[in-house]
């Protein structure tokens, strides 16, 4: 149809339609979710591969124009939709009384706060602090598991990989020594990292923060 009507190549064709091809399989692929950002890069994008076969001019203008056409009706389209798809982050807060896991959906696009299930935020609180297990690692993995647990309910599949998840220790480790402080932050980490969620780091961070 479009060799019929546009004077498109088939190699044309095949070449255009394999370089968007390729960028929508690396967002399966990696997990990404589309932002407006990437419309207007996908756009972009276009534009440049219908100015490459504008420049060979004759039949292939034609083509040139129905492919931005098409890219720039489905960018207004997608902007017109209001909504991108969601994402979410997950923040350990590791405090000296206890530890808690709080799940945040954002709108993709704009950034917004979502709900989840009619809350502002899946929230839940497990005792003690991480600082009790310094001496004695045994008991993370009990802790953890439960708030690990809990954001893999909320969070689907198939966007675990490009969800960061963080954890941040507040006072209960400022009153430990250095290298136990260090030690511990190493054996969470180990214990977060089968999770399949995004590493975003384990630290600790001052009172000011």
């Amino acid at each position: 149809m479009l060799i019929k009507h546009f004077g498109a190549t088939s190699a044309e064709i095949v070449k255009s339609c394999r370089k968007i091809t390729t960028i929508c399989i690396s967002f399966f692929v990696f997990g990404k979710p589309w932002t407006l950002c990437h419309v207007a890069g996908g756009l972009l994008f276009t534009s440049s591969i219908a100015v490459e076969r504008s420049a060979a001019g004759g039949s292939s203008r034609r083509f040139a124009a129905a492919l931005f056409g098409t890219a720039l009706l489905f960018s207004i389209w997608l902007v017109v939709a209001g909504t991108g798809p969601s994402s979410f982050s997950v923040v350990i807060d590791a405090g000296s009384a206890g530890t808690r896991v709080n799940v945040f959906r954002f709108d993709a696009w704009t950034l917004k706060l979502l709900d989840i299930g009619g809350n502002a935020q899946v929230f839940e609180e497990h005792e003690p602090g991480i600082s009790a297990f310094a001496q004695d690692f045994s008991g993370l993995q009990g802790l953890l598991q439960p708030l690990l647990q809990t954001a893999m309910n909320t969070v689907p599949v198939g966007q675990r990989a490009s969800t960061p998840l963080a954890l941040r220790a507040t006072a209960t480790l400022q009153v430990l020594p250095l290298a136990d402080a260090d030690a511990l932050l190493e054996e969470i980490q180990r214990v977060l990292a089968p999770s399949g969620f995004k590493d975003a780091g384990v630290e600790r961070m001052g009172g000011a923060e």
